[in-house]
């Protein structure tokens, strides 16, 4: 266009171009000027991908649409559920969802299994067509994709690519970690030990007992507390026998004798056992059990002192040192996963705050028979340890659980009591039931919700919200099957 105006302004008595006369060159200037004010069509690109996916059969329509509120904030808490449904179902996430669905690992590390299972070919292609879905593509499945990543990107994905390993393949996260680790910055030792306790194994061990060593005393701390789960680990043999001098049990008094040293030695210092400068001797004294006890094996407990659990738990509760004793034996459990201790010591608690974190140790079949204790027909309140597990528990409810709580709820409203007080540990109990009861008690429960809330009309602002829950779970079971 420069070139033609220059043409017309230089004459036609010095035409640079001999082969146009005046007026061709006027009706091209004419003719371009047009064309920019309409608009050009931008030249055709090859195809970025001119193949086919040979991918699972998607989700149906109303579980993808279920899907899709979830995804925009409804229901948040339920996208595993329905993210699992179509993994258990050998079916796949829709197109036009995946951009979102990949999203959605970016945030949060723990979905990451489930999506990368569930993408079909066609997400891994666009994982692939973007860094930022790199956890989903194929790149990953190869030490030299996984080592290019790690050595690479930011600090955001790091995370994400250590956190889905040691889920899928601890062995290569610890790799991963091991490939870098004597020049990883002290922020980056900090959040990388963090996430390397999500599955440990055996293998672990000589790579954490190089971090009890590190110059960073979360390091050392977090190391710590992973041998201490690890089984028969070394450390955990040489707290026990650090134990056998410091706290024993008197057979003949029939009771635990607690008798710590001045000082410490370095090496007990180094398996986990903490410095504290507060004022209060006691509570020091009990931080220091409950060290030496959450870094021993609860099994290698029992057969020295010959004792059941049950007598160590109801034997420690009347000691000095009771505060020490059994959060040192709490934390053993919750790190050793040992349920049977879980359970007993919660019931010893009476499911105060303090231990509910044990309750995820226990399974579906174990909690049902925790509620099953503690279901003693008391009045429904937030000091009700039945109310408390129901609230606090995070897993599976069984069919046993469901009843027994509906039973309770309606004996509570049967009595014209209210809610007063009561209404934020009620709704959470109740908003627990919708979202992990059996999948095939949920026609029972939207019915049974229903009822109340026809019978009763002042509980409804009470029970609507784990009434629309029910009825959203029952819709996105029943849209997958109906696939």
């Amino acid at each position: 266009m420069k070139a033609l105006i220059s043409q017309a302004l230089l004459g036609s008595q010095k035409l640079i171009d001999n082969s146009l006369s005046p007026q061709d060159i006027l009706d091209r200037a004419a003719r371009l000027t047009l064309q920019n004010e309409l608009g050009m069509l931008p030249e055709r690109s090859e195809a970025v991908f001119s193949g086919s996916f040979k991918d699972k059969t998607a989700c149906p329509l109303g579980h993808a649409q279920a899907i899709a509120a979830i995804l925009d904030g409804r229901y948040a808490e339920l996208l595993a559920e329905a993210l699992i449904l179509i993994l258990e179902n050998n079916l796949r996430i829709p197109s036009e969802l995946l951009p979102i669905v990949l999203d959605k690992g970016l945030k949060f590390n723990n979905l990451r299994p489930l999506i990368i299972q569930i993408v079909g070919e066609t997400g891994e292609y666009l994982a692939s067509q973007n860094p930022e879905w790199s956890y989903a593509s194929a790149a990953m499945n190869s030490w030299e994709g996984l080592s290019k990543e790690w050595q690479e990107t930011n600090i955001h994905r790091r995370q994400g690519i250590l956190a889905q390993l040691r889920h899928k393949d601890p062995d290569l996260g610890r790799e991963l970690v091991e490939s870098r680790w004597e020049t990883e910055s002290l922020s980056a030792a900090i959040w990388i030990i963090n996430i390397f306790g999500k599955n440990l194994v055996a293998n672990d061990e000589p790579f954490l007992e190089r971090a009890l060593d590190s110059r960073n005393a979360t390091v050392r701390r977090k190391s710590a507390e992973y041998l201490a789960a690890l089984a028969d680990s070394a450390l955990t043999m040489r707290m026990f026998e650090n134990m056998n001098g410091i706290i024993s049990y008197n057979a003949n008094r029939q009771e635990i004798e607690v008798n710590l040293p001045q000082e410490f030695s370095a090496e007990i210092r180094r398996d986990g056992l903490m410095k504290r400068m507060w004022n209060d001797i006691l509570k020091v004294e009990n931080a220091q059990v409950s060290d030496i006890l959450s870094a021993v094996r609860l099994e290698h407990v029992q057969d020295y002192w010959n004792l059941k659990p049950l007598e160590i738990i109801a034997i420690a509760a009347e000691n000095k040192y009771s505060t020490g004793l059994l959060k040192g034996f709490s934390l053993a459990a919750e790190r050793q996963k040992n349920a049977y201790w879980a359970k007993l010591l919660l019931e010893q608690d009476n499911i105060a705050l303090s231990s509910t974190r044990l309750l995820h140790i226990l399974d579906s079949e174990q909690f049902t028979s925790l509620i099953k204790k503690l279901d003693n027909g008391d009045f429904l309140d937030k000091e009700n340890p039945l109310v408390r597990a129901l609230w606090r528990y995070q897993g599976s409810w069984s069919k046993e659980v469901l009843e027994i709580w509906l039973l309770r709820l309606l004996s509570h409203i049967k009595k014209n009591s209210g809610f007063e007080g009561l209404e934020l540990s009620l709704r959470s109990s109740l908003k627990q039931a919708a979202r992990l009861c059996p999948s095939t008690e949920l026609e029972k429960l939207k019915i049974y919700l229903e009822k109340i809330n026809t019978n009763y009309p002042s509980w409804q602002t009470i029970i609507n919200e784990a009434l629309a829950l029910t009825k959203f779970r029952l819709q996105m079971h029943q849209a997958v099957k109906g696939a």
